[in-house]
């Protein structure tokens, strides 16, 4: 009786176990830099390369351009921190080139008209639990 009791337990466990580490992976669901681009408006999360890191030190709240996938003006999407968040969260944005994150936030369009990332596909960041490294 201990023993059917037991695995009874068991499987019941494991099942929940199971079904926990389902739903878990559907939280981290991720979609490419490139379809990331075309939902402007949602808030999406983005695995992808930071391939260049551009310093917009003459643009207005001196934003810092992480561009994903590719160098600009060939990236689908840039992520950009602003000089204050970059001070306040402590992000040293020259540390993920190369690096492999997942950015999480709204997809909206870079606005400077002056500037060359006018209308690009853009994900600003406000909280240091937006952008992880995913692997080096």
């Amino acid at each position: 009786m201990m023993n059917k009791n037991f695995l009874i337990l068991f499987f019941l466990w494991t099942g929940f176990l199971n079904l926990a580490y389902t739903q878990n992976l559907k939280l981290i669901d991720t979609i490419s830099a490139e379809m990331a681009a075309s939902k402007v408006g949602e808030e999406v999360m983005i695995k992808a390369k930071v391939v260049t890191v551009f310093f917009a030190k003459n643009s207005t709240g001196k934003p810092t351009f992480l561009n994903l996938v590719k160098p600009f003006p060939d990236n689908p999407i840039a992520i950009i921190i602003f000089e204050n968040e970059l001070k306040k969260l402590n992000i040293n944005a020259v540390e993920y080139v190369g690096k492999t994150v997942i950015v999480k936030g709204i997809v909206k369009y870079y606005k400077d008209e002056e500037k060359p990332y006018k209308n690009k596909a853009s994900i600003t960041i406000y909280d240091k639990k937006q952008l992880v490294v995913f692997s080096q």
